[in-house]
């Protein structure tokens, strides 16, 4: 079902039988100065994967990825924006200790841990490692590295990459472009308010 919320007629459209059947669209007037919005709906067939619930962690975990991956590429207002070409957000990894991310590349979803992932996280980790070995009396925060601060961080990164190429156009696509060619930059090194804000 989707429902979209414009500033006259919002559109209703159901579709059924794995989107093979759609009801005639219902258009309603609305009232004044509504908000606008697109709401969709989904009840999934789980007896067409001979299914009763939805009890696959993998599943659900993909569901959640899938919605990471839509706010990424609505052009959601992310923070810092400290230029038209990059969009970064920086979260706590509640998964697992592992490094989790989420970027596209000129609107192309790249899964892997990309040149341009390594440009962002090798200003910020070493930052907080700088912060941690400062603040910390434990003997362990003198052995801290980068890496180790790294796979706490959920890091999701949208950029603007001028003659981007990328080592194959499969559906896993990886940046091949090295960081130093990047055209566009993204200096978070100096950003006092970023580091707080992450710490």
């Amino acid at each position: 079902m989707a429902n979209t919320n414009s500033r006259r007629y919002p559109p209703y459209m159901i579709w059924s039988n794995n989107k093979c059947h759609s009801q005639d669209t219902i258009i309603n007037k609305t009232c004044h100065n509504p908000k606008e919005f697109t709401c969709i709906i989904f009840t999934s067939d789980l007896n067409r994967f001979q299914m009763d619930k939805f009890d696959d962690d993998d599943l659900v975990s993909l569901f959640k990825r899938c919605a990471y991956n839509v706010v990424m590429s609505a052009g959601c207002n992310v923070t810092p924006n400290v230029n038209d070409c990059w969009d970064i957000g920086v979260a706590k990894n509640d998964y697992n200790n592992d490094f989790q991310q989420t970027n596209f590349v000129n609107s192309i979803l790249t899964s892997e841990h990309d040149k341009h992932i390594d440009y962002i996280t090798e200003q910020i980790c070493p930052k907080l490692v700088e912060h941690i070995k400062k603040k910390s009396k434990a003997a362990a925060a003198e052995n801290l590295k980068p890496m180790q601060v790294e796979n706490h961080f959920f890091i999701c990164v949208s950029c603007l990459i001028e003659y981007a190429e990328f080592e194959s156009q499969a559906k896993q696509n990886k940046l091949a472009t090295e960081g130093k060619h990047f055209c566009s930059t993204f200096p978070l090194k100096d950003d006092k308010k970023f580091f707080l804000k992450v710490l």
